[in-house]
């Protein structure tokens, strides 16, 4: 093009030059070539726009996401009436915007078989400083490795019990800043999505207003690697805590409760272990984290410890038949006085064959996905150890959530990197005070359930 016009502007030069027909040639020339020389400029480069122009939408993009989880369970030696199956277990979609070189926004919702709509990471991300990240909105507050993995890169087809007392997805702001070898994590939050809605819509089903104020907190995780050889060769060590103070709910309830399902699957709502203790001031959360990676082989463990805080001599409690504070007797005033404390860890070892687990360092710290080295998929066998003790039996107030432990074995095939058939058996322990409710059993009492065995199995896909 440049070539064309710089022939035909000579073409208009040369015929006017070579007539003589006017005294002004020199000066059409001149005003020819300034012409010529505006029209053979090269154009602007959008990246080279001055990156803090508010105007400019060169940068902007998006894309949609999610994930799809099919699961089946089958339960065999429990002395209680378990349900086994199939189901969809979850389906997520999401939205990812790049808004120009400084600003970045996600949008997650996620849809279970129960018709329920739960709100995932949603938030908006400043990127305009180097190694270091603001996020402002619903995200995962920086505590245990386990929890901060998504489900998509998870070992096993389920969380460990340390995922069911972890603040998870909280409002607020949460800043990150790392280097080569080391990454620093802190978060200021209030409560969940979810927590917020359901507060609202108990007060209303059940006739009374939220006079307290919602749950609040802070948390904060710094990981590093004492040893990094390469990108598959490492150790990985981290420690993480936080506080946050109770959800908004019935007055001067401030009622903590914990009781995850056993990570067999979620085809059956049967859970064997539970704590609620009610005027919590504060629920602190510490844990360290041990992992690494070497080649093939990755192991990852944590420990957890959980206190709770109460607030005092309480002296007044709510009535939920009658909507109403009444006074407290003795013995509860002296109950609501007695702090209490539980714990939790796992342990788990991964071997892949025919691929590489990542591991991921910058704003992350923590292992990503599997991806197979040729077509024919890699293999993934693992091994995992659990336990959650919720028994803290106090002379006064004594809780009696009892202990259980779980064994894992299982197998992955990753066909593709997004695309994985997953294969658990889970052997479970479950102490005296640990029982399910009388719902699940055969004689409508609650039976004990030392021992019993699942099978589980998924087909997972993300896009």
């Amino acid at each position: 093009m440049k070539s064309l016009i710089t022939t035909l502007a000579f073409a208009l030069l040369a015929g006017p030059a070579m007539a003589q027909e006017s005294p002004d040639t020199a000066k059409r020339i001149a005003d020819l070539e300034k012409k010529v020389a505006k029209l053979t400029a090269p154009k602007a480069d959008k990246k080279d726009k001055d990156a803090d122009d508010p105007n400019d939408v060169s940068g902007f993009s998006y894309k949609m996401d999610g994930r799809v989880f099919l699961d089946g369970t089958w339960f065999s030696g429990s002395n209680n009436s378990l349900g086994g199956g199939t189901t969809l277990r979850a389906i997520r979609v999401g939205w990812k915007l790049n808004m120009g070189p400084k600003w970045y926004g996600e949008a997650e919702l996620e849809f279970s078989a129960g018709n329920e709509i739960a709100m995932k990471d949603m938030f908006l991300e400043y990127t305009g400083w180097e190694n270091q990240s603001l996020k402002l909105g619903h995200v995962k507050t920086p505590l245990g490795h386990d929890t901060l993995m998504s489900n998509v890169n998870i070992w096993t087809m389920d969380r460990s019990f340390l995922d069911g007392w972890n603040f998870s997805r909280r409002i607020g702001a949460h800043y990150g800043t790392w280097g080569d070898r080391w990454s620093v994590k802190g978060a200021i939050f209030g409560q969940s999505l979810d927590d917020t809605n359901a507060n609202i819509a108990d007060a209303s089903d059940l006739g009374y207003k939220l006079i307290d104020n919602g749950g609040w907190g802070y948390a904060g995780r710094v990981a590093f690697l004492p040893f990094h050889q390469d990108d598959t060769h490492l150790v990985h060590l981290a420690a993480s805590t936080g506080t946050r103070t109770m959800n908004a709910g019935a007055p001067r309830d401030n009622t903590f409760s914990v009781g995850p399902r056993p990570s067999v699957g979620k085809v059956d709502g049967a859970k064997w272990i539970s704590a609620t203790i009610s005027n919590v001031d504060k629920f602190e959360l510490g844990g360290l984290e041990f992992g690494g990676q070497w080649g093939p082989l990755s192991w990852l463990g944590e420990y957890q410890i959980a206190n709770l805080k109460r607030k005092g001599t309480q002296t007044q409690i709510w009535d939920a038949v009658n909507l109403k504070l009444i006074p407290t007797t003795a013995a509860q005033q002296l109950a609501s006085t007695q702090d209490h404390k539980f714990s939790s860890y796992y342990g788990q070892v991964s071997y892949v064959i025919n691929g590489q687990k990542e591991y991921r360092g910058g704003n992350d710290f923590i292992f990503k996905g599997t991806t197979p080295s040729s077509k024919a998929g890699a293999w993934e066998i693992v091994v995992r150890y659990e336990d959650m003790n919720l028994d803290d039996v106090t002379a006064i107030d004594p809780i009696k959530g009892g202990e259980e432990k779980i064994t894992t074995l299982g197998l992955n095939y990753y066909a593709r990197k997004n695309l994985r058939f997953m294969v658990n058996y889970h052997w479970v322990k479950n102490s005296a005070n640990a029982l399910a409710s009388k719902g699940y059993s055969p004689s409508f009492a609650k039976v004990l359930d030392p021992e019993f065995n699942a099978l589980c199995c998924r087909v997972a896909y993300n896009f």
